[in-house]
């Protein structure tokens, strides 16, 4: 049988893995539409149904891109593709490999980007493709990974198990030998404090990181601080793993950026401590 030591550790690297194993082609949108660089705009314009981007192209180069919500395509709509078309150019594209978790800060300068796939453009992502599965299945596993590297910190890292647990009001560890008594059929009421702290919530994880000597080290500029942090984190894994809307909690891309900023800084901390 394994120990503690293994599986915990184990974890924590499979979750660095999970969050890292979706790219951009996994949230991006196919360019379906494009068109010829002297094409009429008045004809763009009666055939494009519900794609937002036109790429305009011929058989030897890219000449550029069609936003549908283009003044071009205001009345009255007039002139080719090419003499309307926008430049596509090295600071709003992104190669199709990239991680996910890489393109979230770029949106805080550009709203969308196109995919390069080899040397051609062939999708578009913009900020509202990070509602889906992959991108939410990348944030669980980071959420997942910091509430591994607590329990490394609490079960691992001397003997210090019982303070931790100590730190807890009587009633959660009354819950937590309650889910240990159903978890584990040996348990017999007996403290077993790595077992106990198995069988904690995150919630109760973040009251022994707060309540520790390891608080000082997270560099929070208040307890307040922490609380409102670790706070975000529970509501947005609400969120995930209820199916619900990420972007409803994160309007713009600094505040998403900002979390998994904080998310990766704090982790760093834990897992060095």
């Amino acid at each position: 049988m394994r120990s503690n030591k293994s599986t915990l550790g184990a974890s924590v690297s499979k979750y660095d893995v999970i969050a890292k194993a979706f790219n951009v082609l996994d949230v991006a949108t196919p360019i379906t539409h494009y068109a010829k660089p002297k094409e009429h705009l008045q004809h763009i314009w009666e055939r494009v149904d519900d794609e937002w981007f036109i790429v305009v192209r011929d058989e030897r180069k890219i000449h550029g891109y069609l936003a549908v919500d283009d003044d071009a395509f205001n009345n009255p709509i007039t002139g080719d593709a090419q003499s309307n078309a926008s430049q596509i150019t090295p600071d709003i594209t992104v190669p199709g490999t990239m991680p996910i978790l890489d393109l979230v800060p770029l949106f805080e300068s550009n709203y969308f980007y196109f995919v390069l796939t080899s040397n051609n453009i062939t999708h578009v992502v913009s900020f509202n493709d990070l509602d889906s599965l992959p991108m939410k299945l990348c944030l669980f596993s980071l959420f997942m990974e910091l509430e591994a590297a607590m329990l490394q910190l609490f079960i691992l890292k001397g003997p210090k198990t019982d303070v931790y647990l100590n730190l807890l009001p009587e009633d959660r560890i009354a819950k937590a030998k309650d889910l240990c008594g159903k978890k584990y059929p040996k348990f017999d009421g007996k403290v077993d404090p790595a077992k106990l702290i198995l069988c904690t919530t995150l919630i109760d994880k973040i009251t022994m990181l707060s309540k520790s000597d390891v608080y000082k080290i997270l560099n929070f500029p208040s307890k307040n601080k922490l609380h409102s942090f670790f706070h975000l984190v529970e509501k947005t894994r609400n969120q995930i793993a209820h199916g619900d809307s990420i972007l409803s909690m994160f309007e713009e891309p600094g505040e998403l950026n900002n979390l998994i900023v904080e998310l990766k800084r704090i982790l760093a901390i834990i897992q060095t401590a």
